[in-house]
């Protein structure tokens, strides 16, 4: 090892990286159940993982072909099961880490359980809002229409069954609507509704 770090000169961070990135990955080959899942997923490709930031782990981004150029050196005496060592030793225990299963922690479960049921609760009330604003605008329409035929049915110029039966049919929308404010509505009762023109 001396005669590594020789070559490598005074310990550069590139080094470090290196290093460090090979310890944490026979680590958690040891102890899988202890691996992050996010750092689990940079493994998947070269790229990722020569770019991963994982502060807590001490694992800093750095270029991926200074990884490799410092893994021929540092991994120079580790094998792979083919014989092969530096770069592609690292890779090698990559790879391994990139097939191990990801668990999601009940924490993160919980989380995402927490955020759909919100997401959820936000649909209900935007449609609630949805439905009480329609039922506002066709409440305001209702009530133009009634006034309408109520001026009618007060209208001299009509002819008195036409005002008649219109009254009749207020008098009736009234009550239906009063029982709308109830526990039971009572069924529409069509005697009183007649053609206003009839033939």
């Amino acid at each position: 090892m001396s005669k590594i770090r020789e070559q490598l000169g005074p310990a550069p961070m590139c080094q470090t990286y290196v290093e460090t990135r090979w310890k944490i990955l026979e680590e958690i080959l040891q102890c899988p159940e202890a691996a992050d899942p996010e750092f689990i997923r940079v493994c998947g490709s070269q790229e990722a993982f020569a770019a991963a930031a994982f502060p807590a782990l001490k694992i800093f981004p750095i270029s991926r072909n200074s990884m490799y150029k410092y893994a021929d050196i540092i991994l120079a005496d580790k094998f792979t099961k083919d014989n092969k060592s530096g770069r592609f030793y690292l890779d090698w225990l990559r790879k391994q880490v990139a097939d191990l299963p990801i668990k999601t922690s009940s924490f993160r479960s919980k989380a995402q359980h927490e955020l759909r049921r919100s997401l959820q609760s936000d649909a209900l009330l935007e449609k609630l809002r949805s439905t009480e604003a329609a039922l506002l605008i066709r409440g305001a329409a209702y009530l133009r229409l009634v006034q309408a035929f109520n001026l009618i049915s007060r209208d001299p110029s009509v002819e008195e069954l036409t005002r008649h039966r219109i009254s009749n049919i207020l008098a009736e929308q009234e009550t239906l609507f009063e029982q709308t404010f109830r526990d039971e509505i009572p069924p529409f009762d069509s005697s009183n509704v007649r053609k206003l023109n009839p033939k």
